[in-house]
């Protein structure tokens, strides 16, 4: 969850870590790399990655449960 400049993950539903960003999020025309630093695969992620999800919108704490709970 991204808002107020505020990076939140969760995992299974609860708030892993949270951090302040000092960078806005760019939503240009440029793809978006998950499990890597840039498109290109510069420092890539080795472990799994599932269930990612985009939403037009900040989620609540509570809906991030009830998606999380209905897997």
């Amino acid at each position: 969850v991204y808002e107020n400049a505020t990076v939140k993950i969760y995992e299974d539903g609860t708030m892993a870590a949270n951090k302040i960003s000092m960078n806005a999020i760019n939503w240009g025309s440029n793809d978006i790399s998950i499990g890597a630093l840039t498109a290109s695969g510069s420092e890539n992620w080795f472990g799994e990655i599932d269930e990612v999800a985009f939403f037009n919108r900040v989620l609540s704490e509570e809906e991030i449960q009830i998606l999380s709970s209905d897997r």
